[in-house]
């Protein structure tokens, strides 16, 4: 796990957040409106050449550099993406970037909808923060949290355990790290407490939700303190360090120590099965995989329908989280005889 301040976009950049995996330089999101995003740069593509020059082996910080440089100058960029039949070739225009926020929350009756974009150092407190304003602002006692972590590459990895921490019972385990020494084996665990009281969680992923954000996602499934709505998380699960070479020749990024859930299962490579599959064309469906607690059949199906019927544009998995934590208010249905 890897966000560097390299990463952050620069004033004159192509606006592309990257990580390392597999050895390959690969794009987690091009950022809303910028320069990458409108030359149609997409999250998964691999990056295999920046202006020439191949990208096999060449530092994560060095990489970044290259995509920096005056405004209104372009590069191109090769590009190997999943699927395609023959390489690509972009060519974005540099220009000032805009990051969007890293924590948003709003209210949907009585349910909050905190957004995280990135696991930085003020997280947590922006959480609290969220948590409290949603709490004061909805009309009523509030009734459960929609953790929105989609696009989240993950960040600071004593932040995500913080973060796990303030939605699980104190003593928990959030995850395990094991590494190439001792000094680099240790478990993550809760020390705040469940700051919620117990009310229901519902985690939102996507293919770029990777990292720190895939260590909380997974500890609150695998404890049974959330559902996980939405697509397969990236994998994306190891600890990696940047070894500057003498005399400023780069560096070396070397895979220190990976990331275990609470019961076991690597993320790196596996990343996080949601427990309810959000797919475009087919709805909501319930993984056979996933490890969290599902809601019954019934229910499921309730939500699935109101859904179906929505117009384009709709933000699905948003609603379908809302419904979740709403139905679990609802009084259970009496058995028929």
């Amino acid at each position: 796990m890897i966000l560097p301040s390299e990463l952050k976009p620069p004033p004159a950049s192509v606006g592309l957040e990257l990580t390392v995996k597999d050895g390959a330089l690969t794009v987690v999101r091009p950022l809303p409106g910028g320069p990458g995003d409108k030359a149609g740069i997409r999250a998964g593509d691999v990056l295999t050449a920046i202006d020439g020059r191949r990208t096999a082996g060449l530092p994560l910080a060095e990489a970044v550099g290259l995509l920096r440089g005056a405004s209104g100058t372009d590069l191109a960029l090769g590009i190997a993406r999943p699927g395609a039949s023959a390489p690509l070739t972009f060519r974005p225009v540099r220009g000032p970037v805009q990051a969007p926020p890293s924590l948003s929350w709003e209210t949907q009756g009585r349910v909050a909808v905190v957004r995280i974009g990135a696991v930085s150092s003020t997280t947590q407190a922006g959480l609290r923060a969220a948590l409290d304003g949603a709490a004061t602002r909805a009309e009523a006692p509030l009734e459960g949290l929609v953790l929105d972590l989609r696009g989240n590459a993950g960040g600071l990895l004593d932040v995500a355990e913080q973060i796990g921490g303030m939605l699980l019972p104190a003593g928990t385990e959030i995850a395990k790290l094991s590494g190439r020494t001792p000094n680099n084996a240790r478990r993550l665990v809760s020390g705040q407490g469940d700051v919620t009281s117990g009310q229901p969680i519902v985690v939102i992923v996507d293919a770029r939700t990777a990292a720190g954000a895939e260590i909380v996602a997974a500890a609150l499934q695998e404890h049974g303190r959330a559902l996980v709505v939405g697509q397969k998380t990236a994998g994306a699960g190891t600890i990696q360090t940047l070894l500057p070479l003498p005399g400023g020749q780069g560096g070396l990024l070397l895979t220190t120590a990976r990331i275990y859930s609470p019961k076991g299962t690597a993320l790196d490579g596996a990343g996080v099965t949601p427990d309810l599959v959000l797919d475009p064309q087919i709805g909501l469906l319930p993984s056979r995989s996933g490890t969290g607690a599902k809601p019954d059949d019934e229910t499921t199906k309730q939500i699935a329908a109101a859904i179906s019927v929505t117009p384009d544009g709709t933000d699905r998995a948003r609603l379908a989280a809302i419904k979740l934590i709403e139905s679990a208010h609802k009084p259970a249905r009496p058995q028929k005889p």
